[in-house]
């Protein structure tokens, strides 16, 4: 849903609200992708957690930490909406639109930051 101002300028708004037949009828990435990051569509969507380590979690999720640098975002990697998460876990069957929860461990144990997966990619070769 894209407008103009006045002035010629493009404006971008999202929906905010949804009914009981749009969660029904969209999957949930289509869901996602249409009314998130404020909304998840959690019933019968599978769901994995990721274990992250406190100090990776900080770089990668600025956002959550207490803004405790003068200048917050200097890392760029952690300041996106989309991220990619590479593992040597052993599941090869993430689908797309499965919800991620990141827990994180180490100095506050707890699930932190929620995301849905958008693609999967598995490979051998580092490159």
């Amino acid at each position: 849903m894209d407008e103009k101002t006045d002035i010629g300028e493009l404006t971008f708004s999202k929906p905010m609200s949804f009914d009981g037949e749009e969660y029904a009828c969209l999957d949930p990435l289509s869901f996602n992708v249409r009314y998130g990051p404020y909304a998840f569509k959690i019933k019968n969507v599978l769901a994995y957690m990721v274990p992250i380590k406190s100090q990776y979690h900080r770089l990668l999720f600025p956002e959550v930490e207490k803004q405790m640098e003068l200048l917050p975002g200097s890392r760029p990697f952690g300041n996106s909406i989309r991220k990619a998460y590479l593992c040597n876990a052993q599941i090869r069957t993430i689908k797309p639109g499965s919800n991620i929860l990141f827990y994180r461990s180490g100095d506050q144990n707890g699930i932190s930051v929620m995301g849905v997966v958008e693609d999967t990619f598995i490979s051998s070769s580092p490159n």
